[in-house]
């Protein structure tokens, strides 16, 4: 069931090698699918102690065989195609040139601005990170402390058991050492009366019932890692409600698309629920109509795999677990089950972030995404298992941030989109695809 479009055009910043930031020279992809200059990664690698992609860190144990990526290396081609006869120009060339004349102009006016918002997003970057440092620093110091501050306490109480058993060897010592002396003077019977007139030696102490037990550290960094996640709490909402704010700022009115419906979804008069019926509906079999619930191909007729590569930035929940459809997969730890969650896409800058609007916490961004074609929300109710998923999808108002609600926000140059959907979260959660 897809919504609404937006759309972009290729730029050389989308062609550029993420190790040394140029243009793409000799393309090749990994076996995790980013793609680097062969020669940028080769040498990453042989000035690497182990063999790991630079982007998602994956380890691939063994120098990989690197495939020649030819679609990408045709693309980059395209755009370093200059004319034969730069000196010669024509009439036509000059009338194009003085038309484009207001777009150098906006360039040049813009380029300023740009740089006025980056180093501003720089500075309070810093500010946020030097705030979210010091109070790592913070829980750190107090960790050691208390690490430190419990062993001194165990030196301590070993300390005064050493003391006590010293002070009583001393004196057993020191009766010894009489008894000695007046045994060797020969005069026995001296020794026999002093002996009967000196004070019995008071009775020993069974020290090995006594034990100082070296201290136990087990669950100490789980707490303190407990404690600093405390702590950052109430920055990172506060980052979150910043950026929240923003996006509430996207809202536009949106509705369903009857024509994409897959027949056994159910749309609702004002286009704004739709849930799974066992009953298929007689429907035209239209070509954007999709075939099954979950249609992953561009002509909506065939099954396909749901990634990235085919144009599908989805997360899901299946037994528990919380995950990306990628290749692999990332694994999300949720802590709870959203209630609400935003979706936001910068289509420019090739991003879409998912978020807990709750808890006020990112769930996970897609970055690096090359939008070649319009982009489309795409919902999946689900189908009914055996009633436990009869409550319908729900478009509902951004203003308000209902309950239960999955938040699509479409943003470039020209066109930015948010639209909310009320889910059941043993659905898919969110998906978009290309067009």
């Amino acid at each position: 069931l897809a919504m609404a479009s937006v759309s972009c055009r290729l730029s050389e910043e989308q062609f550029l090698c993420s190790i040394c930031l140029e243009v793409f020279s000799a393309p090749v992809t990994t076996p995790c699918g980013h793609s680097f200059c062969s020669a940028c990664i080769n040498l990453h690698w042989d000035s690497s102690d182990s063999i790991t992609c630079p982007l998602c860190k994956q380890d691939l144990s063994s120098t990989p065989h690197l495939k020649v990526n030819t679609v990408l290396a045709e693309m980059v081609s395209q755009l370093k195609v200059t004319p034969e006869d730069e000196d010669l120009v024509t009439e036509k060339e000059i009338s194009e040139l003085q038309s484009s004349a207001p777009v150098e102009v906006d360039c040049e006016e813009s380029a300023p601005l740009s740089q006025k918002n980056a180093d501003s997003e720089i500075q309070e970057g810093i500010r946020v990170f030097n705030t979210l440092i010091e109070c790592v620093q913070q829980s750190l110091d107090s960790f050691k402390q208390s690490i430190e501050e419990k062993h001194r306490k165990s030196e301590e109480e070993a300390a005064q058991l050493i003391e006590k058993i010293q002070t009583e060897i001393s004196a057993l010592e020191q009766r010894e050492a009489e008894m000695e002396r007046l045994w060797s003077s020969g005069d026995h019977l001296q020794f026999v009366q002093t002996f009967t007139s000196t004070k019995p030696a008071p009775p020993l102490k069974d020290w090995t019932e006594e034990t100082v037990r070296a201290p136990s550290y087990e669950g100490r960094v789980a707490k303190a890692v407990s404690e600093l996640e405390r702590n950052l709490y109430p920055q990172m909402e506060q980052i979150f409600e910043a950026e929240l704010k923003k996006v509430r700022e996207f809202e536009v009115e949106v509705t369903l698309d009857p024509d994409t419906a897959n027949p056994n979804l159910v749309l609702s008069e004002d286009l704004k629920q739709v849930h799974y019926c066992d009953q298929q509906k007689d429907l035209p079999d239209n070509p954007e109509r999709f075939s099954c619930l979950v249609n992953e191909s561009v002509t909506r007729k065939e099954e396909n795999t749901q990634t990235p590569q085919n144009g599908h930035w989805l997360i899901y929940m299946s037994d528990d677990e919380y995950k990306t459809e990628e290749e692999p997969p990332v694994f999300l730890p949720m802590r709870s089950t959203p209630e609400k969650v935003g979706v936001f896409v910068d289509y420019d800058e090739g991003l879409i972030s998912f978020y807990d609007v709750g808890k006020k916490n990112l769930i996970y961004s897609f970055t690096d995404c090359c939008f070649t074609e319009n982009i489309l929300p795409l919902l999946n109710p689900c189908d009914n298992q055996s009633g436990t998923n009869s409550a319908p999808l729900v478009l509902t108002p951004v203003a308000g941030w209902a309950e239960r609600c999955l938040a699509f926000i479409y943003k470039n140059t020209t066109t930015t989109r948010l639209v909310t959907i009320d889910v059941d979260f043993g659905r898919t959660i969110g998906l978009l695809e290309a067009q």
